[in-house]
């Protein structure tokens, strides 16, 4: 910023009181006008500069709201990603669990296919078994006891 000049007093200038009145009025003129530029330059400038430190507030106003909305936007990032791996952890719980009824359900079932046939077997040697006792009259036999005790296990 310039500050404004003032002219020394024309009168105390000996050329100019000589040059004459015109001259005098015309230099003042000239002063005044020069010093009104001065002024209305002075205060476009202000005018520029307070409008380039509004903008600038605006813009870091801009970058604050930004930076906290990155800021709430990453933190939630991280709680779905903690989420995420927590729902991932149960599902391979849930698979493991899953394979292993699968493999116990594999074994049961060969286990009920054994004792089907075992089951299947005994009844078909029942009738013999049935002759054997009818020989053996009304006396158990411990054979006898040990295939009730067979066909007893085979259908609990």
């Amino acid at each position: 910023m310039r500050s404004s000049t003032r002219l020394p007093a024309l009168e105390s200038q000996p050329l100019i009181l000589s040059a004459g009145p015109d001259l005098r009025n015309q230099l003042e003129k000239s002063h005044n006008e020069m010093v009104e530029k001065d002024k209305a330059m002075e205060q476009h400038y202000n005018a520029l500069l307070s409008e380039s430190n509004q903008k600038l507030q605006s813009q870091e106003s801009v970058v604050m709201r930004l930076m906290d909305s990155a800021s709430q936007k990453d933190q939630m990032l991280q709680k779905l990603d903690g989420m995420v791996k927590e729902k991932d952890r149960e599902l391979q719980e849930l698979f493991a669990k899953s394979q292993r009824l699968l493999s116990e359900k594999a074994i049961l079932q060969s286990q009920s296919e054994g004792l089907t046939k075992e089951k299947c077997a005994a009844e078909s040697q029942q009738p013999t078994i049935k002759t054997f006792q009818g020989s053996e009259g009304s006396k158990p036999s411990g054979l006898e006891a040990k295939w009730e005790l067979i066909l007893f296990e085979g259908t609990a």
